[in-house]
């Protein structure tokens, strides 16, 4: 415990602010508009909706993605350095298809990013839909002062973090858990609930859950070692993303597809992702399921059709094991907001 007391009282005091003012200048010169109290609203020219930035001024930036591109958009991520201390960026991509994040020679990562500020990135943005997306910047002073009460392990797992010499690139495909706390955070910071407590609580809870995982890996697999495992399954979560319309295809026949042995496929995927191959495909239909509920004024019957399910009641109990609730009332919740 006297080196994780060593290593906060080290960062007390250190200049703690990234330069974020400087990569939301950048976004708004990308994107032709003003900034104007901490928001960019896109010109008709360049396509609708706003990118906000809070500042808790203690450590903590949250920048909320509300928006819709005229055209594809590919920048660069401006690396955070500040002069002293150490930052860490999660990067949560809530439309992943139209929010592409990238390493700079092309692969594809997942949809949540838990890295060292100074780690280099591309954004690839996609016109044709909204685009949501959460970038929490995070100084390392700041998770040592809110984890200190916290469970040792989680500690102990901040400490190792601040003393890694080399970029961290951590990626995942978000828990439910995970998911809904990103999708909440986004949803009410972007609608302008600026609240500094909202930010560092809803924060809080998603670290929480970052560390938990990074506890449960080898450190081989954080170093983000396995380029080539990486790229098979990202080859085969595209395979699964062309069958959420339909039946899955037998493990075997995927893992033809991705030339690995059906034991080898199943094995490496689950260390990636966490879950099984089945699992991640459902979750990701269910998600699919969601979205059409949200967004489109379709019936709950269309919806099941339209996700090849022949039966309206097996998609409906299906939909309540992931979400707790039934489609018809997620419908009925949407109807009175």
């Amino acid at each position: 415990m006297h080196k994780l007391l060593t290593a906060f009282q080290k960062l007390r005091g250190s200049t703690t602010q990234p330069d974020a003012a400087n990569f939301f200048t950048e976004l708004a010169r990308i994107f032709n508009a003003e900034p104007n109290n901490n928001t960019i609203s896109l010109p008709l020219a360049e396509g609708s909706g706003s990118i906000k930035l809070t500042d808790t001024n203690n450590g903590l930036q949250v920048m909320t993605w509300d928006i819709q591109v005229m055209g594809v958009r590919q920048f660069k991520k401006i690396p955070v350095r500040p002069a002293n201390g150490k930052f860490f960026t999660v990067i949560a991509s809530l439309t992943p298809k139209h929010f592409q994040i990238r390493k700079r020679e092309g692969t594809l990562l997942p949809d949540i990013v838990f890295m060292s500020a100074d780690y280099p990135l591309i954004y690839t943005l996609l016109p044709g839909h909204k685009i949501k997306a959460l970038i929490i910047n995070i100084s390392a002073e700041w998770i040592f002062r809110e984890f200190r009460d916290a469970d040792p392990d989680i500690l102990f797992q901040a400490h190792d973090l601040f003393y890694e010499k080399k970029p961290l690139l951590y990626t995942e495909e978000a828990s439910f858990t995970l998911h809904h706390n990103l999708e909440d955070m986004q949803e009410l910071m972007s609608k302008g609930r600026t609240d500094p407590f909202y930010a560092r609580t809803k924060t809080l809870s998603i670290l929480h859950d970052i560390f938990r995982r990074l506890q449960t890996m080898p450190s081989s697999e954080k170093k983000d070692s396995n380029e080539q495992l990486q790229m098979k399954m990202l080859a085969v979560e595209k395979i699964l993303d062309e069958y959420l319309d339909k039946n899955l295809p037998s493990i075997k026949a995927i893992a033809k597809q991705v030339a690995l042995s059906e034991s080898t496929l199943k094995r490496n995927f689950k260390k990636v992702y966490g879950i099984s191959i089945y699992e991640f495909y459902l979750k990701k239909k269910m998600q699919l399921a969601r979205h059409l509920l949200d967004q489109q004024p379709i019936s709950v019957k269309e919806v099941a059709y339209m996700l090849g399910y022949e039966k309206t009641s097996n998609f409906i109990t299906m939909f309540k094991k992931f979400y707790d609730f039934s489609p018809g009332a997620l419908r009925k919740k949407l109807s009175m907001e």
